[in-house]
């Protein structure tokens, strides 16, 4: 008989309600030292949408629309801005292809590099204010749609980010049985912390002998997959995510029709 491996996949909220970043979106007329700037306004939906237009996704991959292109936290290390700086960060964006950048003022931060560099205006003062008007005005000339954070700081949040809007990532576990047979088995709990939800079930054929799985099959796999950490301290070593195995084109690959879905046999810990 052959052996089956079982993975169970959970869902569950890794950051404390405090971390999430709040995120406002600049769809309003901004009123901002007696002057009236007029903000990017988004002509798409926010939410997530399951219709799938196969045409539009096609045309979209030749030319990218702006909501689709990359987009980065900006920030303002211990609120330091120019007009120089925020003209010449965004024209770098858009010479780069990005499409949007989120605004993040750390100016209450006690992180060891916002230390280091000088202090701007006071978040949310005057002065201020006229730095985020000009920022408002280049990125709508520019061509970068802009959003800010609702607080100065580092990891800023509050109580209104729930454990169920927080951060989460997904972990699993393994379990073997023999398989050609009917089973009832107790799956893994995988790690939790705050909040976890099933996702799904899946199993495989246990491989054969000289199969490479995991590190041994993709280099790094750990960071690729994020189930390691990634730097520290602003030092992030990318070339790892470039980093290929020997042979990888000789690696014998599991495929998409070898995975079965057990889901629906699988409740309250328990697969059947």
């Amino acid at each position: 008989m052959n052996n089956v491996r079982l993975i169970l996949l959970m869902n569950f909220d890794i950051s404390k309600s405090y971390h999430l970043k709040s995120f406002l979106f600049l769809i309003m007329v901004v009123m901002a030292c007696g002057g009236k700037v007029s903000a990017q306004i988004t002509n798409y939906s926010l939410q997530t949408s399951t219709e799938v237009n196969y045409n539009k996704l096609q045309k979209d991959f030749g030319t990218t629309p702006n909501e689709s292109r990359l987009r980065c936290y900006w920030w303002w290390l211990n609120s330091m801005a120019t007009k120089a700086s925020i003209t010449r960060d965004l024209k770098q964006m858009k010479l780069n292809g990005y499409g949007g950048a989120s605004i993040v003022d750390a100016g209450s931060s006690n992180y060891t590099v916002a230390a280091k560099t000088k202090a701007g205006p006071v978040f949310m003062s005057p002065a201020w204010m006229e730095l985020y008007k000009h920022a408002v005005k280049e990125a709508q000339r520019i061509g970068i749609e802009l959003s800010v954070t609702t607080q100065s700081g580092w990891n800023p949040g509050g109580p209104t980010i729930t454990p169920e809007l927080a951060l989460k990532k997904i972990v699993y576990t393994e379990t073997k049985v023999q398989g050609g047979k009917n089973v009832q088995v107790s799956l893994k709990q995988p790690e939790t912390n705050l909040l976890y939800k099933d996702i799904l079930v899946q199993a495989i054929r246990e491989p054969a002998s000289g199969v490479l799985l995991k590190e041994q099959a993709i280099k790094n796999w750990g960071i690729k997959s994020f189930n390691q950490s990634f730097g520290f301290r602003g030092t992030y070593p990318l070339y790892k995510l470039r980093e290929e195995t020997e042979d990888a084109a000789r690696i014998a690959r599991l495929k998409q029709g070898d995975v079965v879905n057990l889901t629906e046999g699988f409740r309250n810990g328990t697969l059947t």
